[in-house]
């Protein structure tokens, strides 16, 4: 678990969870300047997660990925894609691989990506904001105190201990009622175009013939990108270690909070109530924001 938050916190950057864009995209922007490379034992967990879990390229079809793709995001964050998305995906795949629709640049997907973002916040309620910001936070299961506030990341990089805080601070980047929340909305394209640009370059040192932003990206990947961006799962580790990783968490919960009896046990790792994070993904990834997605893809 120490590994795990290590690298997410070298990985996490200022999308955060509604309204902690609020606090950290003021000073955030994107930067063409060279980034290190990532250690190996980091590539190789990326290569059992996405590489194995979600591989593209070779001679798959469509049909193929997009089936590997709604099995793998239902396996780490009990995501279930609809007939339609499906269908959809397929489609899109296969006129990408004739040649009819052009591949994506990271700016296509980055901006796809902030476009619907900034719609989804703007429909969100009051109540809505509330629960996001119960949900999203490690250790999800303990109840909410100062050492357990609304984590905007995994890597427990960003935290706002006062759910007051987190509720006035979210709404008024809904709003962008305050300076601070329009400076705020205004920096969050450049946030997302960093947030994608830094997880691509990981996944292009790893798996260079499937990830290559000299070729482009297919719908899928711009899709499988997105889910990773909006629900921090950086795809790394194979299902074993992911279930190592939860009972690991489990055991220092009961260690840390007696009185609380979690238990991983059918849970998964991301996603709404995610064992290892949790994020509303039925408010910031249901099938009406895939589907808005998709059609800016």
């Amino acid at each position: 678990m120490q590994r795990t938050q290590k690298w997410a916190f070298r990985l996490a950057l200022t999308l955060g969870i509604v309204a902690l864009a609020v606090l950290v995209l003021k000073g955030s922007r994107a930067t063409s300047v060279a980034r290190p490379q990532a250690q190996l034992g980091f590539l190789n967990a990326i290569k059992r997660g996405l590489g194995e879990g979600c591989p593209f390229g070779g001679n798959s079809s469509s049909t193929t990925v997009v089936n590997n793709l709604a099995n793998f995001l239902n396996s780490r964050s009990g995501i279930v894609l609809s007939q339609a998305v499906k269908d959809r995906l397929i489609e899109m795949e296969t006129q990408t691989m004739y040649g009819g629709r052009p591949r994506k640049t990271i700016s296509d997907i980055s901006n796809a990506l902030c476009d619907t973002w900034l719609e989804r916040v703007g429909q969100l309620t009051d109540s809505e904001i509330a629960q996001i910001g119960e949900c999203t936070r490690t250790a999800v299961d303990v109840p909410f105190t100062s050492s357990q506030g609304v984590m905007g990341r995994a890597s427990g990089r960003l935290i706002i201990n006062s759910m007051s805080k987190w509720f006035s601070d979210a709404t008024a980047y809904r709003d962008a009622s305050t300076p601070g929340a329009v400076a705020a909305r205004t920096a969050t394209p450049s946030a997302i175009y960093d947030e994608v640009d830094r997880r691509l370059q990981v996944y292009e040192q790893a798996l260079p013939d499937q990830w290559n932003r000299s070729t482009g990206y297919t719908p899928v990947q711009a899709f499988l990108l997105s889910y990773s961006a909006v629900a921090d799962d950086l795809l790394h580790q194979s299902p074993a270690e992911l279930t190592q990783a939860m009972q690991a968490l489990e055991a220092s919960l009961h260690q840390d909070f007696p009185s609380c009896q979690t238990s991983c046990v059918n849970r998964k790792p991301y996603g709404y109530m995610g064992y290892l994070y949790s994020t509303h993904i039925p408010y910031l990834f249901n099938e009406t924001v895939q589907k808005r997605l998709m059609d800016r893809l």
